[in-house]
């Protein structure tokens, strides 16, 4: 038997390289590098098993919305079609998205780049980014997030003006609402990306209706399940106002998450409502304790103003410059150093590799997203001339990442940061680096 010959070209191997370095990098991770699923990925991981066993989006015996329903589903029906709600399956199905998503970022890299040689440097970075590869090990939306956004911005760069990439976009748009509420507003960025790429505002603002109305057809049933259940208009989730609350509160002085019973500790009326609602619920389950949480949010944000701006503040850094951190917490968060039996000379072994792997992330993250934010400023006149000024010209290259990006530092800014937030933006901060880079090899 012959088989076929394949002819690969010498231009080819090194894409090649990096693809399968990148799959066998994340392989290798899944099997040699144990996790305990904490928090939110244990509640997707419970909801996907409740699925696959035909109980709906429950837990604890309930219908829930605390969270979007989009990744869970698609986790609970590949757990059903393979026969194991175990967590590694969830896994590998992390490692098929993952690698889907550099696909589509070597798509989007080789057009937004003119030499080959610049989009290969961006795709490697992508690749071998720490986080890229340690995140195929947690059960959440990451990875699955990323991967539709890399397509959706795929869709953008390939097929736009096209009519019926509108309708597809929208889809995708929807699909990824499913997944993390905040895209609902997407649709106004991409009628921005339309008209920064065209200048045609009615076309413009024709794109950003189909695919906002696309998007609401995509979200409609779960709507209409979610007041079936709940008993009021819920398009998606219901923990906004309680991540919106947690936030913004005289307590809160990083930025961070806290205790919502801490927070109302200084307002007796409030913590009674808070403690009745959770009298034998968990807060996933307290659907009605939401409409309390944001009213007590944004009466707080209208009276604070400035104490808002500066929690916005410290939010933004805690996802862009506060290290590495999450992946030790999230992705690796087994220790051989608590194995009974090391010697103490073992256990120092192990605490100094730990700690010198995080701070090699940490220092990665740190400059990508700090060339990401460089290039932000740098670029901010430059798209306002091109998008605001009838002549102004705005190259592929600033148009992608300069509005993908923005939307992605605005949202932790008003209302919840943390490092594993800026999972996806990687995909938009790695080719601003490059450029970066590119650039100053240019000017020398």
């Amino acid at each position: 038997m012959q088989f076929p010959k394949i002819n690969i070209s010498k231009a080819e191997i090194p894409l090649l390289v990096i693809f399968a370095a990148a799959l066998l990098l994340r392989i290798y991770w899944v099997l040699n590098v144990p996790t305990v699923q904490l928090f939110d990925f244990a509640n997707y991981q419970m909801i996907a098993e409740n699925i696959a066993n035909g109980l709906g989006h429950t837990m604890h015996g309930s219908p829930v919305a605390w969270q979007g329903s989009g990744y869970p589903y698609v986790l609970g029906i590949f757990y059903r079609i393979i026969g194991t709600t175990d967590v590694l399956a969830g896994k590998w199905l992390n490692i098929a998205f993952s690698m889907g998503t550099l696909v589509f970022c070597w798509l989007i890299y080789k057009k937004i780049f003119e030499k080959r040689k610049f989009a290969l440097t961006a795709l490697a970075i992508t690749a071998f980014l720490p986080q890229y590869i340690a995140y195929v090990n947690v059960i959440g939306t990451e990875v699955f997030f990323t991967f539709l956004l890399s397509a959706i911005v795929f869709v953008k760069i390939y097929f736009l003006p096209k009519t019926p990439a509108f309708f597809v976009l929208g889809a995708l748009i929807g699909l990824t609402a499913l997944v993390r509420p905040f895209m609902m507003a997407y649709p106004v960025i991409a009628g921005i990306y339309m008209l920064s790429a065209t200048k045609q505002l009615k076309r413009s603002l024709a794109f950003a209706g189909i695919c906002f109305a696309v998007m609401v057809v995509i979200i409609t049933p779960w709507a209409i399940r979610n007041y079936t259940h709940f008993g009021r208009f819920i398009p998606v989730s219901y923990n906004s106002g309680y991540v919106l609350f947690i936030n913004n509160n005289n307590e809160n002085v990083n930025g961070l998450w806290m205790n919502p019973l801490r927070a109302t500790a200084d307002f007796p009326d409030r913590h009674a409502i808070l403690e009745q609602a959770l009298d034998g619920r968990t807060i996933h389950q307290a659907y009605d304790v939401e409409p309390y949480l944001s009213a007590w949010a944004r009466e707080w944000i209208s009276q604070n103003p400035v104490e808002y701006l500066k929690l916005g503040v410290l939010r933004v850094y805690r996802t862009f410059f506060d290290g590495a951190n999450d992946i030790p917490q999230w992705a690796a968060n087994v220790s051989p150093m608590y194995d009974e039996g090391l010697t103490e000379a073992q256990r120092t072994w192990h605490r100094r590799n730990h700690n010198f792997l995080e701070a090699s992330a940490g220092i990665i993250t740190f400059i990508l997203n700090g060339t990401g934010f460089l290039f932000m400023f740098a670029m901010v006149k430059k798209y306002a001339v091109g998008l605001f000024t009838k002549n102004g010209r705005i190259s592929l290259h600033t148009a992608i990442i300069f509005i993908n990006l923005a939307f992605l530092i605005v949202i932790p800014f008003f209302f919840e940061g943390q490092a594993r937030y800026a999972f996806p933006a990687f995909i938009f901060v790695i080719p601003a680096a490059v450029a970066a880079i590119k650039g100053f090899a240019h000017e020398n």
